[in-house]
């Protein structure tokens, strides 16, 4: 699997609890301190095993995150 270079991006501290349920890429990407191209890259099927996939809500208005599943996504590469 290809490894994404992430860019140095000024720190913000965001709190899980402070985190909406549903989360926009933008806030998703503050959150995890990285680009937004790298949550695009997270999410795509190819190449990537289904557990390691960041999992994704893709509606009509663009794609969203469940704060929940965002969560145990974080625990599972943790663990990994």
């Amino acid at each position: 699997m290809k490894r994404m270079k992430l860019k140095s991006v000024k720190p913000v501290t965001v709190k899980s609890e402070n985190l909406p349920d549903v989360l926009t890429i933008d806030q998703l990407a503050q959150f995890l301190q990285c680009k937004r191209r790298a949550i695009y890259n997270l999410t795509r099927s190819r190449a990537q095993a289904s557990e390691t996939r960041l999992p994704v809500l893709r509606l009509p208005v663009g794609i969203r995150f469940l704060k929940p599943s965002v969560l145990a996504w974080m625990a599972r590469a943790e663990s990994q």
